[in-house]
């Protein structure tokens, strides 16, 4: 069975959504990483960073799922996708931007 236009391009919005979040999870590890080195890293701050890791993506896919509910799979897993996505990237231009205002304010 050959899949239509629409599947085709769900399924590809779903792998580039996916892609979206991995790069910008590992970019707000890198973040994270580099605030370490600069020792600036202190408890509070890595408990803070892991809750919001997980909490951010999380609340796309629940948004993504709840939105779409009793649509069909495909659209589902789209609009998954997509939740993630947003929640990591508002998660990586979150913490750029508050380290980015901390480095300042230190100057």
């Amino acid at each position: 069975m050959t899949s239509t236009l629409d599947q085709r391009g769900r399924r590809f919005g779903t792998l580039g959504f996916s892609v979206v979040c991995v790069v910008a999870l590992a970019g707000y590890g890198l973040l994270a990483w580099s605030v370490y080195v600069v020792g600036w890293m202190t408890t509070a701050l890595i408990t803070g960073s892991a809750i919001a890791a997980v909490a951010l993506p999380a609340a796309g896919i629940a948004i993504g799922g709840a939105v779409t509910a009793g649509r069909p799979r495909e659209t589902r897993i789209f609009a998954v996708a997509a939740g993630a996505a947003v929640g990591a990237v508002c998660l990586l231009l979150g913490s750029a931007g508050y380290f980015m205002f901390s480095l300042f304010g230190n100057l």
